[in-house]
């Protein structure tokens, strides 16, 4: 049987869900249970899990793996690198678009400079600095510019992603199929 590797992932997720569940190490046994057959019962019920439980991780693994190898093939480990550089340079863009702008040129900042020098405050003392941002009007626009594209590009690697994740399928192996239909995931 063929699945999407989509469908690959919600069954991974199912498994998981399923792996999550706690197995019961002990029984509790009231006075009007007979012992023996209550102890026997919880213990193949508890061997019972443990096999469920290997199974499961046995077939997860081994989708994993299918999912990692076809992935490599079709070019989906590309693309989730491009999507993560794609997010790491947009936060960085983000970052340098809080940057103060100056809007002054040079000798704008030199003539505020002298009034500043040459004013003083309550206490006689003048400031000796102003602080400039180094960024300037156009340099602002191009970085707007630069996350408009990042956007575009996300959008488009998204998609691609989307595409093959629906469309690239995997085998399962007969193993994989029967568990997965025992433990009702398929």
């Amino acid at each position: 049987m063929k699945i999407s590797l989509r469908k690959a992932n919600a069954v991974q997720l199912l498994i998981n869900e399923k792996l999550s569940e706690p197995v019961s190490g002990n029984v509790t046994i009231t006075k009007y249970d007979a012992v023996k057959p209550t102890v026997k019962e919880a213990t193949q019920k508890l061997f019972k899990d443990i096999e469920t439980k290997r199974q499961l991780i046995y077939v997860l693994y081994s989708l994993r793996k299918k999912v990692a190898n076809v992935s490599m093939t079709v070019g989906i480990a590309d693309l989730l690198t491009d999507l993560a550089r794609n997010e790491k340079e947009a936060s960085f863009a983000k970052q340098l678009q809080v940057l103060p702008v100056n809007k002054f040129d040079n000798d704008k900042v030199t003539e505020i400079l002298a009034d500043i020098i040459t004013q003083k405050d309550a206490y006689g003392r003048s400031k000796d600095a102003v602080t400039v941002g180094l960024f300037d009007e156009p340099s602002n626009e191009a970085l707007k510019d630069v996350v408009t594209t990042l956007r575009k590009e996300k959008t488009q690697i998204s998609d691609k992603l989307l595409h093959l994740n629906v469309s690239t399928e995997i085998e399962l192996d007969e193993k994989e199929y029967t568990v997965l239909k025992e433990y009702a995931i398929l």
